[in-house]
This record gives structure tokens, sequence and C-alpha cells, in this order.
């Protein structure tokens, strides 16, 4: 972490804050935290910013479509998680839907069914370790409907 006792000029923390979002795709509340890091006020902050959008080093739709993918394939979250997740980011809704429509039904089930594999290890289950599945998969934000649909498949539901 950079120290946050050393101020440095506005030109060189555009400079490493370029830098930083070449790194990887980054959204506005990620650039305005490292910038405080490097003691900017908020105006420098704003200003910083506003350049970087007009030089395209941040787009939120950009960031939010690979925050998705790479949520959804890595990580295999669900839905839920995802859009909490980008909403703790401070990413406006609209742009948060959107980039949630890119995510594939198909690989969502499949990790709802990898999730499921590693939970489930025998065929008889109680109803409290139904439930106790039944949250964890909700836990890693699949939708209520798509857990009883998988379990009901599997022969767990009635």
């Amino acid at each position: 972490m950079y120290r946050a006792n050393r101020k440095i000029s506005l030109e060189e923390a555009t400079n490493k804050l370029m830098r930083y979002c070449a790194y990887q795709e980054r959204c506005s509340q990620e650039i305005k935290t490292k910038a405080k890091q490097y003691g900017l006020s908020t105006d420098q902050i704003n200003e910083v910013l506003a350049l970087l959008k007009k030089e395209n080093f941040v787009n939120e739709q950009r960031f939010a479509e690979a925050y998705v993918r790479g949520k959804a394939k890595v990580k295999r979250w669900g839905y839920y998680k995802i859009r909490a997740a980008l909403k703790a980011k401070a990413v406006e809704e609209q742009v948060i839907d959107s980039a949630l429509e890119l995510l594939d039904e198909e690989l969502e089930r499949t990790n709802l069914a990898y999730w499921f594999a590693r939970k489930v290890k025998s065929e008889e289950l109680d109803f409290e370790e139904q439930q106790k599945v039944f949250h964890y998969l909700q836990q890693k934000g699949f939708k209520s409907e798509a857990i009883q649909q998988l379990m009901k498949s599997e022969g767990l539901l009635k």
C-alpha cells in the first residue's frame, strides 16, 4: 500500500492512475480510493477522474461487463452475488442491469451444479441438510427458483 503521509504531484498521481487503469479494468470508486492514498484533494480527484474517463482509461460499462464475466467464469458466482458486489462498488443500476444481461444462463446452471456437487456428498439428505444446501447456494448468489429446480431434478425436493 502507498504511504498516505507522502503527497505527490497531480501530474505524478495522474500518471500512476493511468498505469493503474491500464493494468486492468477499474471503476470510479477504485480510482477515487487510490487517488486518496496519493494525498489528492477531492477537487483534484474529480479532475483526474474526468481526464481518465475522457481518455477512456475508465469506463464503467466496460468495467461492469468484465467484472460479470470474470466473477461468473472464474469465481463461479451467481447473479445476485455479482449484482451485490457491483452495487458495493457504486456502479450505477442501469450499468449493472446491462452488464448482467451478458450473464449466460447455461454458465449459471453449470456454476450452480458445480457448487451443488461440492456441497452434497450423499444421496439422502434430511430437511435440515436440504435447507443448509439451499442457503449455501443462495449465498453463492443463485436464484431460488434455479436452486429449487436443481434440487428437484436431483430428487431432493418433492
